[in-house]
């Protein structure tokens, strides 16, 4: 008579049992990489002297918490890798509906991550939590706010562009006392970023004295079409933008421009974009005209430069050209296109005469 089924589960059960207590490394590794083997069973893996199987322990999502709990301190940096790699299946403890004991230990695995020595655990952390629109007051203040703050812009980045737990008054806070280059930009980069930090991201990249320190910050705030950015602000990025051809390009594309500060920019970007202005269709009468106006100027201005177009003009052009042949002779290299010029001046000559 063929044993049933809870005899068949105790049997597996003490077979993972004795390979698990095995010498066996090999053995050890393949079972903590089971999908369904027992938690107390990759809790006692979990405290293994191999590193490789501590690291498939780390990276089994059957793995329990009190497990995580032992692994998120593991000397080998690559358990705390495999341990970060899945840790987005941890944040549904964090709920309030969880069990509390889940939730406690949860968010001592995340603070003892959100510390870790290495770089790329932090990183996995912030990714995973960025889109995290709740969380324990502990979590917030222990791990978003630590990790949004850290010296890196790989771990630091992904909060400060997307986590909707930093509050404004910790974002100001950081605008204000942040070294880190791109930190601002981030910021600058956030869905409907408000005006207040608007404010604050132009303030930091731009001087009282119109000098800019931070263009990329500037450049991540005009592309971005769900920021909130007051009209004086803008007249101070428009009054630093000259100079700061990286601007341009999103500065015209900006929606919902004003008709001034169309006319402004209309005067200093390349044609280009100023033909892109000349298409936008959202533009007042007064700031269409302006852009006509602009472009006109730009090609009378154009035309001038190119000189006079009449017979004696080419001719003098001509007589430059025979003049510096006779001078230097011809270049080698050169001769097709140098007998299509004097054959040019020829011509013009002869017009003239």
């Amino acid at each position: 008579m063929a044993p049933d089924g809870g005899a068949r589960g105790n049997a597996a059960y003490e077979a993972a049992r004795r390979i698990a207590g095995s010498d066996d490394e090999t053995a050890r590794l393949a079972l903590a990489d089971e999908a369904g083997v027992a938690p107390e069973i990759l809790y006692f893996l979990a405290g293994d002297d191999a590193p490789g199987v501590r690291q498939a322990v780390a990276r089994n999502a059957a793995t329990p918490v009190h497990a995580d709990l032992i692994l998120a301190r593991d000397d080998d940096d690559g358990v705390r890798l495999g341990l970060a790699e899945r840790i987005e299946n941890l944040l549904p403890h964090l709920d309030p509906s969880a069990r509390e004991n889940l939730r406690a230990m949860t968010v001592e695995i995340l603070g003892v991550m959100a510390r870790d020595q290495l770089g790329r655990v932090r990183e996995l952390l912030a990714w995973a939590l960025r889109d995290l629109d709740a969380a324990p007051p502990e979590v917030i203040d222990e791990v978003v706010n630590r990790l949004a703050r850290d010296s890196e812009l790989e771990v630091a980045g992904p909060l400060l562009e997307h986590s909707p737990l930093l509050t404004e008054s910790v974002l100001l806070e950081i605008i204000g006392s942040t070294g880190m280059p791109g930190a601002v930009a981030a910021i600058a980069g956030r869905a409907n970023l408000p005006g207040s930090l608007a404010d604050a991201v132009v303030g930091s990249a731009i001087d009282a004295a119109g000098a800019v320190s931070d263009g990329d910050s500037v450049v991540a705030l005009l592309a971005n079409p769900s920021a909130q950015i007051r009209e004086e602000t803008l007249d101070r990025i428009v009054e630093s933008a000259p100079g700061q051809t990286t601007w341009h390009d999103p500065l015209v594309r900006r929606p919902s421009l004003p008709g001034r500060v169309v006319r402004r920019i209309a005067g200093f970007v390349a044609e280009t974009l100023l033909r892109h202005l000349e298409s936008r269709s959202d533009l007042d009468a007064g700031a269409t005209k302006a852009v006509a106006d602009a472009v006109r100027e730009r090609l009378d201005g154009d035309a001038a430069a190119d000189g006079p177009a009449d017979g004696a003009g080419k001719a003098e052009k001509a007589e430059k050209a025979e003049k510096a042949l006779e001078e230097n002779g011809p270049d080698p290299a050169d001769l097709g296109p140098l007998y299509l010029r004097l054959s040019e001046a020829e011509v013009a000559l002869e017009a003239a005469e």
